[in-house]
């Protein structure tokens, strides 16, 4: 039979490696959240950026240019950050994902209706534009609800140890029990000499005993 202290050291044994486990996981996973939130904030700029040099062409359409070579040169830098931003933003994204899918295609479609403006859709254009800001702004939730909640391996790993420890205990109380309730019995099967169960030795009946009369010596 494995002795009590043996339990208690395997026991502890056990946790503290579940303790260290966690710990680890826990500083990783806290590490890749700050490197996540880096990345959101990142991503909120760069949407910006595109957003306002979509806005800065657009906006250009109203202006006169006294040639071909004028709008390109007075252009040229908003379209220059413009298509900076779209490949920062592209590049960032998973294309696998519901809503890095549909910003990519709505920066397609934003890009494609300002690069003519002779031929510019403004009721088009504002409606590709409130699509990419509510897109934006569900991706940036999505993403800052990842940083919140951690990552899938740190939520795996506490709910494991969560039920580790759990289970350690449950069985650390069953042993308890067990030596407890084994005490007792132990116990109940003792004769104390106060017990009126005791044996009692029964007396020798006098009919059995013989007494022996003494020697008696004569003088000489």
């Amino acid at each position: 039979m494995v002795p009590d202290i043996a339990i208690g050291a395997i026991a502890a044994a056990l946790i503290g490696a579940i303790i260290s486990l966690v710990g680890l996981i826990v500083a990783k996973e806290g590490k890749v959240s700050e490197f996540r939130q880096a990345w959101i904030d990142s991503l909120r700029t760069e949407l910006s950026t595109f957003l306002a040099s979509v806005n800065a062409v657009a906006d250009a359409r109203g202006l006169t240019f006294k040639d071909s070579r004028d709008r390109y040169e007075t252009l040229q830098p908003s379209y220059d950050k413009l298509n900076e931003t779209y490949y920062l933003i592209a590049l960032r994204l998973n294309s696998k994902e519901n809503e890095s899918g549909k910003l990519k295609d709505c920066m397609v479609e934003i890009s494609k209706s300002i690069m003519d403006p002779d031929n510019f859709d403004f009721v088009k254009f504002e409606e590709d534009r409130v699509k990419f800001i509510n897109i934006s702004n569900s991706l940036l939730k999505s993403e800052w609800n990842r940083v919140k909640h951690g990552e899938p391996v740190y939520r795996s790993a506490r709910i494991l140890a969560t039920l580790a420890t759990l289970a350690l205990v449950v069985a650390a109380i069953a042993v308890t029990y067990d030596k407890t309730i084994g005490f007792q019995h132990a116990s109940a099967n003792v004769r104390s000499p106060d017990d009126k169960t005791k044996l009692k030795i029964a007396p020798t009946p006098k009919s059995d005993m013989q007494i022996s009369n003494p020697v008696k010596v004569k003088p000489s």
